[in-house]
């Protein structure tokens, strides 16, 4: 740290210093089955062959989760930027559970991240290194009711000199058959009530799922859920910055671990069926990526992947400072 400049404080950065505050933040989660080949080249891609192997994290198994965050209060616990006040954030993202060769413990790697504010997307880049694009995320008709949830955001089609880069849907996750709920049904009071469940009844039938690719054993499976009972969830991120000179270069390039660390528990529980419904396209390949499990094609091309578990969790967070594990310079 001793080596580093000091940050330059400007008028109107959206930057804010960590740690962060995330409060009364209901999450939908959905387990998505995907080809762990895929997911490793994605991998090897991102931290493992960039550093030189000076770090190496392996994938879990053939697993992606799709999270959906909606959260009403943001703001910086640091004293001097206390004072420039909080806001609401939504965050839609994928989350690829990886195993840290060193440690031989759970990191999760979200390799893409979509987010409703350009706050939030320069903070988490500029920061930590979250891979955020904007876009508009719907959430409806409510947080209680979440019957659709979907992401538009600027993207190309089809790659080439004349190709019109648009804003329009890129992938949406919806109930199946409809109809409003009364509310969310809140059966999980606390974190140890959703690791309770999600071992004991889905966690068996996950691990069979998974169990012909897990490179580490079951054992570390359940990191999957105990990352509610330690009450932190680690995740890896790579931060790199274009080289203004150089384009093919990067001027700053790291990986960053950072934790989140659950405050308070507001309620939990079970969601009903739903499909993820994702648009083809050149500049997001979704399925290509993450090698998710395509059930089937639907009329208007759409690739319909039906998740194997769904659940929603509302909770307190914080987003503590991070660790950079690898620098290449």
């Amino acid at each position: 740290m001793a080596d580093l400049p000091r940050y330059v404080e400007t008028r109107g950065n959206a930057v804010l210093r960590q740690p962060l505050a995330l409060q009364n933040c209901t999450m939908y989660s959905f387990f998505l089955h995907a080809d762990a080949d895929a997911l490793t080249e994605f991998c090897d891609a991102t931290f493992n062959r960039p550093c030189g192997h000076a770090v190496e994290y392996r994938v879990l198994g053939p697993l992606v989760m799709a999270v959906c965050a909606d959260t009403l209060r943001v703001r910086s616990l640091d004293p001097e930027h206390a004072k420039w006040g909080w806001g609401p954030e939504r965050d839609y993202s994928f989350w690829v559970p990886l195993v840290d060769t060193r440690s031989r413990r759970l990191r999760w790697f979200l390799p893409y991240v979509f987010v409703d504010s350009g706050a939030a997307c320069v903070g988490g880049r500029e920061t930590y290194g979250f891979f955020k694009q904007t876009g508009t995320l719907t959430l409806s008709p409510s947080r209680d009711d979440p019957a659709e949830l979907a992401v538009d955001t600027f993207l190309v089609d089809q790659a080439g000199p004349q190709a019109h880069a648009i804003t329009t849907r890129l992938y949406t996750i919806r109930r199946v058959g409809g109809g409003p709920l009364a509310s969310l049904e809140a059966t999980w009071h606390s974190a140890e009530g959703a690791v309770e469940t999600l071992v004991k009844a889905e966690g068996v039938r996950l691990a069979e799922v998974f169990a012909k690719t897990l490179w580490y054993g079951p054992g570390i499976f359940l990191d999957l859920f105990e990352g509610f009972l330690r009450r932190s969830v680690p995740m890896v991120l790579l931060k790199q910055f274009r080289d203004a000179a150089h384009a093919e270069l990067a001027s700053q390039q790291q990986v960053v671990e950072a934790s989140s660390v659950l405050e308070a528990w507001h309620g939990g529980g079970l969601l009903p069926e739903y499909e993820l419904a994702i648009h083809a396209c050149d500049s997001h390949p979704l399925v290509a990526d993450l090698g998710l499990r395509v059930d089937h094609q639907a009329a208007n091309g759409d690739h319909i992947v039906r998740p194997q578990l769904a659940f929603w969790n509302r909770i307190d967070f914080r987003l503590d400072p991070g660790n950079v594990v690898w620098s290449a310079r």
